[in-house]
């Protein structure tokens, strides 16, 4: 069984991650999902007068197993115990299950105070290890127009690109601590995917530090 109380703690800590992310960037950080009452996203984020609203989402399993018996999580401690063979991870269907509710919080949100009818709206995503699907988001979270663009948090990007242009034989020996190169400074940024069909547009760059926009 999925450890929920893990999942949970996961997600909030994410949520107080981007939060705290926005801070540094100079951003204004508001808590829009205070009153439990009404499903609300989680932030009103503002640079001057420009806005947008985000919502924070952990996606913790890619679905289950075996009639619902296991989780493909890393958070489900029984997945291990499983002795059938491989398993196919469903990450994308997952993914899109959690955008359209992030969907469903927003309009919730614009109904209560259609003031944020007129605001792009940001879901940032963190996933499990077999839950990443972000990389291959199905084409039909395009038609989720309420949704201004995707994100998650990419960590050292220039690293990885130096890395990656090594001779393998080179890497080998950095890896075996037989080389010393220098590499980029370690770095943290949002890698955004736009929604180039959404109805109101967002502009990473007003707002985020050096995002990586595809």
């Amino acid at each position: 069984m999925l450890d929920n109380r893990l999942a949970q703690e996961i997600g909030g800590n994410f949520e107080k991650r981007i939060g705290g992310i926005f801070k540094k960037y100079g951003l204004g950080v508001s808590k829009l999902d205070r009153d439990r009452t009404i499903r609300k996203p989680d932030y009103l984020v503002n640079k001057g007068p420009k806005k947008f609203v985000c919502e924070c989402k952990f996606i913790a399993s890619a679905g289950t197993l075996d009639s619902g018996r296991y989780h493909i999580s890393t958070l489900d401690p029984e997945l291990a115990t499983r002795n059938k063979g491989a398993f196919t991870s469903d990450g994308v269907r997952k993914t899109r299950e959690v955008l359209v509710s992030a969907r469903n919080q927003f309009l919730s949100l614009c109904k209560s105070d259609p003031i944020y009818n007129s605001l792009p709206f940001v879901v940032a995503l963190e996933s499990d290890f077999f839950a990443a699907g972000f990389y291959f988001v199905p084409d039909n979270v395009f038609d989720l127009t309420e949704i201004s663009a995707v994100m998650t948090l990419e960590a050292n990007t220039e690293i990885k690109a130096a890395l990656h242009d090594l001779p393998l034989e080179d890497l080998e020996e950095v890896i075996e601590g037989m080389r010393k190169i220098k590499l980029p400074q370690t770095t943290l940024r949002f890698k955004v995917l736009v929604n180039k069909k959404c109805n109101v547009k967002f502009k990473p760059a007003e707002f985020l530090k050096n995002p990586i926009v595809i």
